[in-house]
């Protein structure tokens, strides 16, 4: 992998890099008094948190095949068959077996998801709560507070202006379409 420019000191260094403009994304997100300004260095942070990611996965990608990472999926099969539960507390799959049925794959990949993230001691919602998507949620509600207010403020000027009647246009007239010949 070395040889490939997969891993290596360049790789390391471009990682670090990478991480020190998301932090400086981040201190200028902050930093930003003006909503449009927080925007625009939000929707910035996350495409390099994805630039991140996606560099990462130059090394993930060849590392999906080895045993231990097998071994890994197994493993959170297993636990995603044995832990996830109803409300009323019963077992969603009786066992491992009946998790690989084909069946509801939607349930099974965000049941999976779960339990890896709570493998991990992250919350569900952890994608929400990074800087960037607060800051990109707190913006979108300004701004819809802002579109109602404009809404309802042009509203009450359309219903301020006096109604005019326009008569509807003529309808188009018809065009007689000739007569096909008759075939002797």
């Amino acid at each position: 992998m070395k040889q490939r420019n997969i891993i290596g000191d360049k790789y390391d260094e471009h990682g670090e890099q990478l991480q020190g403009d998301l932090q400086t994304l981040l201190i200028k997100m902050e930093m930003e008094k003006d909503s449009e300004e927080k925007r625009t260095a939000a929707v910035a942070a996350s495409k390099k948190r994805d630039e991140i990611f996606m560099w990462h996965q130059r090394l993930n990608g060849p590392l999906a095949s080895t045993c231990e990472n097998m071994a890994n999926d197994a493993r959170v099969e297993y636990l995603t068959s044995c832990v996830v539960q109803k409300t009323d507390k019963t077992k969603v799959w009786s066992s491992l077996g009946d998790y690989r049925l084909p069946g509801d794959q939607e349930l099974k990949l965000r049941a999976r998801l779960e339990v890896m993230l709570w493998m991990e001691g992250l919350e569900s919602d952890f994608m929400q709560n990074v800087p960037e998507n607060k800051i990109l949620f707190s913006t979108s509600e300004e701004l819809t507070e802002e579109e109602e207010s404009e809404k309802a403020a042009k509203e009450k000027i359309i219903e301020a202006t006096p109604k005019t009647q326009i008569p509807d246009p003529p309808a188009p007239k018809k065009r007689a379409r000739p007569r096909r010949k008759k075939k002797q």
